[in-house]
């Protein structure tokens, strides 16, 4: 399954399967994803940041899903900040509701020079 497939599938995860992502498949997640970010670094590649899905339970930035939206990070967000921290890349992490598009593409415009 393609990284992409894989990760889309991260986002359709319920509450009650927070912890087996935790343990047994966001780390492999977010090592490949630290190491295709080093990729596109050490290619001239400027990474921009994240942009995640406020209210979800794996891609929350500043809201996740606990039986209702609640302030916090999703589980992916979590330790995608770990490895980044752990591998020396610089990111931003921002969020947005996906029912506000406007809102993505006023955070998006915000990190293009």
């Amino acid at each position: 399954m393609s990284f992409l497939r894989r990760l889309m599938s991260v986002g359709r995860a319920t509450f009650r399967d927070r912890r087996a992502m935790k343990v047994i498949f966001v780390p492999q997640l977010v090592k490949e994803l630290t190491q295709q970010v080093k990729q596109y670094q050490s290619c001239g590649v400027q990474v921009l940041d994240v942009l995640g899905k406020n209210g979800s339970p794996t891609c929350g930035v500043e809201q996740t899903w606990n039986q209702g939206v609640t302030p916090g990070e999703g589980v992916f967000i979590e330790e995608l900040k770990r490895g980044l921290l752990e591998n020396n890349i610089e990111l931003r992490l921002s969020g947005c509701r996906d029912a506000d598009p406007e809102a993505a593409l006023a955070i998006v415009d915000q990190w293009i020079p």
